[in-house]
């Protein structure tokens, strides 16, 4: 008798064995966790021994801080821009987008600042603006504009354009499909509503139909929360294309941040759809000269979450070296050494009309 009670014994073992096999031969493709391919770790652009470390009036909800490692920088000082990867390259190659380039960012191009690595980058000159896009981050790490009477006549509307991958780009870039479905995008810390966010924006470009149109390329885009991209900063949009009384042309740059207070070598941030990075802050800076040719500038920086509906420009106000330091680049490196102390080492109200 206990002989065939042994076999059923076995046969069942032998079953279940089977069994579990084939379930997990059922299993397409390597099992991941929820959020395995929903983050990334990015170099913090602040060295580790920094006496001061700037603060943009609270953190992110997309953002946290790794473990502490090596320092990232040798030191602040500003460089000539460094010679771009082999596998980088220039999306421009003709004298007059030089020209163009020379024009949306009079005062120079920002510059890498000493000992990070900013990885694989791409350069895209166009009528509108100019920028330097991150083939790690598929954003742009800033945009240059210049704003005159002329280009800020509202000619054309925005219409039904929609964004669409730059056909400039050679390397990783963000498609249409990475922002499929982010009106309900979910972070690590919940729901998170996602809006395309212009960082050259439309309304600045509606002079003429091309230059709308080239403002709808995702290489001009980062992942905004859809309540600070139609509030606080459409706000700030439309400060810096009224901010008066100005004598000639106004410059604007624009961009994402992910940044730390927290002393640490990486900050761990989300991401949609293909990899393309959620910044925990978006950030703008204005210069420009008074009737009396007085050269000034104002500089603000919001995190990218629910804002207050009720807070002031002045709020998110900050000074361009704090900028700076969070973000790695050194602004305005062709004015000379005692313009760059006036101009950026202070916090500056934002005036609108």
């Amino acid at each position: 008798m206990t002989v065939p009670s042994s076999c059923a014994w076995l046969r069942a073992a032998l079953l279940l064995a089977v069994g579990l096999v084939v379930v997990g031969c059922t299993t397409r493709g390597p099992v991941r966790s929820s959020t395995g391919d929903e983050a990334k770790r990015i170099p913090s652009r602040v060295p580790h021994d920094a006496a001061v470390r700037p603060h943009f009036g609270g953190e992110a909800a997309t953002t946290i801080a790794d473990a502490m490692g090596s320092p990232l920088m040798a030191g602040d000082a500003a460089l000539p821009p460094p010679p771009p990867p082999e596998t980088a390259r220039t999306a421009m190659a003709t004298t007059a987008a030089t020209s163009t380039a020379t024009t949306q960012c009079p005062f120079g191009e920002p510059v890498p600042r000493r000992g990070l690595d900013f990885g694989d980058t791409e350069r895209v000159v166009r009528a509108g603006y100019a920028l330097l896009h991150s083939a790690d981050l598929k954003t742009p790490y800033w945009v240059c504009e210049t704003y005159t009477t002329a280009s800020l006549r509202s000619n054309v509307e925005r219409g039904s354009l929609s964004f669409k991958a730059d056909p400039q780009l050679r390397l990783a870039r963000a498609v249409p499909r990475d922002y499929a479905g982010s009106s309900q995008h979910r972070t690590r810390a919940g729901l998170f509503p996602i809006d395309i966010g212009h960082m050259a924006p439309a309304e600045a470009h509606s002079s003429s139909a091309s230059r709308m149109q080239d403002t709808f390329y995702l290489s001009n885009a980062v992942p905004q929360h859809r309540s600070m991209n139609r509030g606080q900063w459409a706000r700030l949009e439309a400060c810096a294309r009224t901010t008066g009384p100005v004598r000639g042309a106004k410059w604007v740059i624009s961009g994402p941040m992910v940044y730390t207070e927290r002393d640490v070598a990486f900050v761990t941030v989300d991401t949609l759809g293909d990899g393309v990075v959620i910044p925990t802050h978006t950030w703008k800076i204005l210069v420009y000269r008074t009737p009396a040719d007085e050269l000034r500038a104002w500089a603000a920086v919001m995190p990218n979450e629910v804002l207050p509906e009720n807070a002031q420009l002045d709020d998110f106000a900050t000074s361009i070296d704090a900028i700076e330091d969070a973000t790695g680049f050194d602004f305005l490196p062709r004015l000379d050494a005692a313009e760059q102390r006036r101009l950026e080492g202070t916090v500056q109200p934002i005036p609108c009309q």
